[in-house]
């Protein structure tokens, strides 16, 4: 209950200095491999909503693998740059040190804008190769950065866990590269609460393995279908086949039995004996 009520009293004062919130997020930390605690991160989906979006997408994963053949999620990827008295980078998930990333929109995506400004300790921001190239790479300040204003799309804050992000700080150097690994163990959306959507998740997950069996289940049961009728067929035209034969072989024996009319039997039998008569003068 404590917890709860802090984090609501957290947001409140966020809020009241900045635009509304829309979401919530969560990354747990771990340092070496072990658990540093959760940063706590609200979200300005108003202000940037494309941003916000890919922002969510990637910290829930629910867009499945990139084009790279990655998962379109920031579990597991580290923060490969960490400069004290500056900031924190990550999201880079595909090669862990800054070369790579990914957005949900398959590409690099455009700046929205730039109304959120680098002014305080925790502000969440995309980094970049330059205008217009925001992939899946974000940085947390941990100090205010106001030279970065008009360069870097910021779209979020801290609002819980600053004592985590004073625990990554801690592990950054002046080159930037880590003395220690740090790693988003899990990450997700939050209720207005500040517990894991993990319930509606689920249900949705098996909402989507449900109708994925239902469509397999209608699938085999028509293509057995429609392999009983190909049979039904296949026979039907061997029955047919098999009658055109007989019909076949009937109309052959009857050919062969030629019925001759009392006249006819006459003819023959004359012409018989004249042949007869003809061997007995030869």
């Amino acid at each position: 209950m404590r917890s709860v009520t802090l984090f609501a009293l957290c947001c409140f004062i966020v809020a009241a200095a900045k635009p509304a919130i829309t979401d919530y997020v969560f990354l747990d930390i771990a340092i070496d491999g072990d658990a540093a605690g959760r940063l706590t991160i609200g979200l300005y989906g108003d202000v940037v909503p494309k941003t916000v979006k890919n922002f969510v997408g990637l910290c829930t994963g629910d867009y499945g693998f990139g084009k790279k053949g990655y998962p379109l999620s920031y579990r597991n990827s580290v923060f490969h740059r960490i400069i004290p008295g500056f900031m924190a980078q990550g999201g880079d998930f595909t090669s862990g040190d800054g070369r790579g990333g990914e957005s949900i929109y398959g590409r690099k995506f455009e700046d929205e804008n730039f109304d959120i400004k680098h002014d305080r300790k925790g502000i969440v921001s995309m980094a970049n190769s330059g205008e217009d190239t925001n992939g899946s790479q974000f940085f947390i300040t941990t100090v205010a950065t106001p030279w970065l204003d008009g360069h870097h799309v910021a779209f979020g804050i801290v609002v819980d866990g600053m004592e985590v992000l004073d625990e990554i700080e801690k592990c950054g150097s002046k080159s930037g590269k880590p003395t220690a690994v740090v790693r988003i163990m899990n990450c997700g959306l939050l209720d207005e609460d500040g517990e894991e959507k993990k319930e509606e998740e689920d249900e949705k997950k098996e909402e989507v393995i449900e109708d994925d069996k239902k469509e397999e289940e209608e699938e085999e049961e028509e293509k057995k279908s429609e392999e009983e009728e190909e049979k039904e067929e296949e026979d039907e035209k061997g029955d047919e086949e098999d009658k055109k034969e007989e019909e076949e072989e009937e109309d052959g024996e009857d050919g062969d039995t030629i019925k001759l009319t009392k006249r006819e039997k006459a003819i023959v039998k004359e012409v018989l004996l004249l042949m007869k008569k003809q061997f007995l003068r030869d």
